[in-house]
Parts: C-alpha cells; structure tokens; sequence
C-alpha cells in the first residue's frame, strides 16, 4: 500500500431510484469499512468510490 492509499478517502455512491442524482455516503479512510458499509447499503443503485483531486471515482 503506497502512501496515497493511506491517506485517500472512499465512500458509497447511491442513487436512490433512476431521477435521483448519486451522492455519497459511507465517507471514510479505511477503505475495507467502505467496502463493508457497501454491502450493507440498502440501494440497488451503489458503488465504491475514491476521491481524488478531480471528485469521486469508482474504486475498483
């Protein structure tokens, strides 16, 4: 794990129904508390995302 890793922020986009624009939620450091917040979400519509300088990403 580099440094950047370290320090970057995950979170859960969403988007509650097909009109709904995605926000975020979940937001964290720990990148395997993201992934298990992922899990638990209760929208069909989520991914995982990172932040980077230009906004959230998906994070494989």
């Amino acid at each position: 794990m580099n440094k950047s890793d370290e320090t970057a922020e995950y979170g859960v986009a969403v988007q509650k129904d097909e009109v709904a624009d995605e926000q975020v939620i979940a937001r964290t450091r720990d990148r395997a508390q993201a992934v298990e917040a992922l899990g638990r979400v209760p929208y069909s519509r989520r991914v995982l995302v990172r932040r980077t300088a230009g906004g959230w990403v998906a994070a494989g």
